[in-house]
């Protein structure tokens, strides 16, 4: 039989069983029973675990931490490569302090060209239709 069937139960009969017993509660060289040593190991494993656990949460702390000093680093980066507010103007990206009549005279203009142009229908070319030949498009020829 092997130990770990002698320890399950399994194999002998009433006198293998009491000498089984006795194994757990005899005295090695070191002053201790079988017992006594589960009982030390499972304390070892309790503590293990909290100090894991509390190592784990140092751990995470520390992710949170260095996730928000990145995330800091990258707004500040864009910040500073962000493009001045002429350059802005100047691209046409950012509208300026347009007086009223200027917008509207704008408008107007845009309304006039959409209102000369032909309807959808008619500048509607079908998609396997080729463009004449040299028919150009936006100053450039096809």
């Amino acid at each position: 039989c092997s130990n770990r069937s002698l320890a399950a139960g399994g194999g002998g009969g009433g006198a293998s069983a009491a000498s089984h017993a006795s194994v757990f509660h005899t005295v090695d060289e070191h002053g201790h029973t079988l017992a006594e040593y589960a009982a030390m190991l499972r304390r070892r494993r309790a503590s293990y675990r909290e100090e894991a656990e509390e190592d784990a949460s140092e751990l995470q702390a520390q992710h949170r931490q260095l996730a928000q000093l990145r995330a800091v680093e990258r707004l500040s980066a864009s910040l500073a490569n962000r493009p001045s507010e002429q350059a802005l103007l100047e691209r046409h990206i950012l509208r300026g302090d347009e007086e009223p009549e200027l917008l509207a005279a704008k408008r107007k203009r845009l309304e006039g060209f959409l209102a000369g142009r032909p309807p959808p229908e008619v500048v509607a070319v079908p998609p396997d239709a080729a463009p004449p030949a040299g028919a150009t498009f936006a100053g450039s020829s096809l």
